[in-house]
């Protein structure tokens, strides 16, 4: 009995292994992949079409395009001043507020010539990316700067029409290093809004040299 026991754990411990080195296996192949897919870079104010496109995996996107209107770098208090936001106490505590954001106002259209159910603008975690990082946009603004989206990052426009969003991310300071916060206005983004099998980014700010 013990033999048997020993074996099975033997062979438990083995299938383990090989599942694990499978697992990365697929993972390598996966990043690989996409860190290698083609990049397609915009100017703030071009219509990036979708295509194909898709980001982190999302939904269809096709038919709609996307262009970067404005990109404003301030301070919380500046921000909430400017939009008139108003949090409770609670709410604010539950928001998960940053030092700044980095406000980017956006225009996006449908240019398809029929409704199609199969399609539509997928913004689930779309990110501002940076030099080493990403950052990801504040679901709480977002709900008050968007209250057509009705709290959703997933939508459908009629064919023809075309809407305005700000889409508010995140510049905290324990993301950078101390040094490169005391000069964040310099600090160079772009909007990524597609991932796989195209990336396309808008540049936001061009980092200084």
């Amino acid at each position: 009995m013990k033999r048997k026991s020993r074996n099975k754990k033997v062979l438990l411990g083995s299938l383990a292994v090989f599942v694990f080195l499978l697992w990365g296996i697929c993972y390598i192949r996966t990043n690989r992949a996409v860190s290698n897919v083609p990049t397609k870079t915009y100017a703030m104010g071009e219509w990036v079409p979708m295509e194909g496109d898709r980001l982190n995996g999302g939904g269809d996107m096709s038919d709609y395009e996307v262009r970067v209107e404005t990109a404003e770098l301030m301070g919380l208090a500046q921000y909430e001043e400017k939009y008139q936001i108003n949090f409770t106490d609670e709410q604010r505590k539950e928001a998960d507020l940053p030092e700044m954001i980095y406000d980017l106002k956006i225009r996006v259209r449908n240019t398809g010539k029929e409704l199609r159910e199969d399609t539509g603008m997928d913004f689930w975690g779309i990110p501002l990316q940076g030099k080493e990082l990403y950052v990801d946009t504040n679901d709480a603004l977002y709900d008050k700067m968007n209250p057509q989206a009705q709290g959703s990052m997933q939508f459908a426009l009629r064919p023809g029409s075309e809407m305005e969003f700000h889409l508010p991310f995140n510049i905290r300071r324990e993301f950078f290093k101390s040094s490169t916060w005391k000069h964040i206005e310099k600090y160079g983004f772009s909007l990524v809004l597609t991932t796989y099998p195209q990336k396309k980014r808008v540049v936001v700010r061009e980092a200084d040299s």
